[in-house]
């Protein structure tokens, strides 16, 4: 079930559930783009609604974004791009990579996400050792304004900024 809420003070605006029965799963992220929403598995499928009336059930549709196979998603978020979103990795299938921080660019509607990552980003030069260690990142957000991209890791309690070339432009613990 999604919830539409104000930010200003917590109001809930709208609720809509997805699928009929309920939709049920561990979604990873959430964004919003081309007037509709957007939710991601760990597997990298995608869940595309639109927006319900208040109190109603949507129909979905599923793209599988191609990248489940090489990484677990943790994250979904809009891109510099208004018709793209992005697709965080958390963990790598392939133990033997080095530790990087990978984000995916799946246009909107496309069967799969493009296969040569938006930015693959060592994560020596980001983080020394101890924080590369505790760093899976746990949620992506763009922001347009700035144009940048906070990366944040739950474990640790760190978020990331980067600008939109992936060069670091602020950390946060």
């Amino acid at each position: 079930i999604i919830y539409e809420f104000r930010l200003s003070d917590g109001k809930v605006l709208r609720t809509f559930a997805i699928g009929e029965p309920t939709l049920e799963g561990d979604f990873e992220g959430i964004a919003t783009g081309k007037g509709r929403v957007f939710l991601v598995t760990s597997d990298g499928l995608i869940y595309s609604v639109l927006p319900g009336e208040n109190g109603k059930r949507v129909a979905y549709r599923v793209y599988d974004s191609g990248i489940g196979p090489r990484c677990e998603i943790e994250g979904l978020s809009q891109a510099p791009d208004p018709g793209e979103l992005l697709l965080l990795c958390k963990r790598f299938r392939n133990d033997n990579t080095d530790p990087l921080l990978e984000i995916y660019r799946w246009r909107i509607g496309a069967e799969h996400a493009e296969e040569k990552p938006f930015l693959s980003l060592p994560l020596d030069p980001l983080l020394d050792k101890d924080e590369r260690a505790e760093f899976p990142p746990s949620g992506l957000e763009y922001n347009p304004v700035c144009q940048q991209f906070y990366v944040v890791s739950a474990r640790n309690r760190m978020v990331l900024i980067l600008d939109t070339s992936g060069d670091l432009a602020g950390q946060h613990k």
